[in-house]
């Protein structure tokens, strides 16, 4: 009895959902007959469990050429998806963008559809 409570029990653990996080980011600076600067970065974090997938996203791009701006975008999301069986599985995202030089102030796009893990 007690080791049908320790597999419950580390089955349970097993289950819970797990969190992670990545953070990236990056940088140039050239001079010479032409000065550049440019700038990223992207931040992800991620809520898995054993049937779901939870992700948020933020990211950003910047860049100078001679002091004059010629890149400045943002954009960032969520996605969500979960699986129904080991191999389906459905699936929702959101994406928002804003780009200075697309003459974007918020473009959004909303997906959703069914997936298959080969």
């Amino acid at each position: 009895m007690a080791i049908l409570q320790e597999e419950l029990a580390a089955a349970r653990e097993a289950a819970k959902p797990t969190w992670s996080a990545v953070a990236e980011a990056g940088g140039v600076r050239t001079d010479g007959n032409t000065d550049k600067l440019t700038g990223q970065g992207r931040l992800t974090l991620r809520r898995r469990s054993e049937s779901e997938l939870l992700e948020f996203l933020l990211a950003g791009r910047y860049s100078e050429e001679d002091d004059k701006r010629t890149e400045n975008e943002i954009w960032g999301g969520v996605l969500y998806e979960n699986n129904f069986t080991a191999r389906w599985y459905w699936f929702l995202r959101l994406r928002m963008e804003y780009d200075e030089f697309e003459n974007l102030d918020l473009r959004s796009t909303v997906s959703a559809g069914l997936g298959h893990y080969w």
